[in-house]
């Protein structure tokens, strides 16, 4: 009896049962309304590449444009990430990386936006490359038209 009636009293156990209590009410709601809005970010994201790949998917020049680019920014991923690790490992901030762990994530940001910059461009350049194929299969009479063979 004397336990009930000090978790009674204890905020942490009302914290604990309102918490546990409203979070199943609440995930679903937050899902349904985040799913709409999800797919339609990627299906607009998936616009815009299938647009530029249309774009640059019949000229030669065009591909291997996107193709420097895409080696360019790898360049750039990998300079900021040597830039990034030489920084921590003879300077200072490293130490600072040691008592606050959260500034080794905000001191990479750079180097996580050259990444995905990277990383998106290469898929950009896959996907153009294999129009670019399929084209000149096409063209050459590989493909038989109404088969996809």
């Amino acid at each position: 009896m004397d336990s009930i009636i000090a978790n009674l009293i204890d905020p942490s156990w009302w914290f604990t049962g309102f918490f546990f209590l409203v979070i199943p009410w609440l995930l679903p709601r937050a899902f349904r309304k985040l799913g709409p809005v999800l797919v339609r970010f990627f299906r607009r994201r998936r616009r815009k590449s299938l647009l530029a790949i249309k774009a640059v998917r019949w000229s030669s020049l065009r591909i291997n444009h996107q193709i420097s680019k895409a080696n360019a920014n790898y360049i750039l991923f990998v300079i900021t990430f040597v830039v990034f690790a030489c920084i921590l490992l003879f300077t200072s901030v490293g130490g600072v990386v040691k008592t606050w762990p959260l500034s080794a994530v905000l001191f990479a940001l750079p180097v996580y936006f050259f990444e995905v910059r990277w990383l998106n461009s290469e898929a950009l350049t896959k996907e153009a490359i294999k129009s670019r194929e399929k084209i000149a299969r096409l063209r050459d009479g590989y493909l038989l038209p109404g088969t996809g063979l």
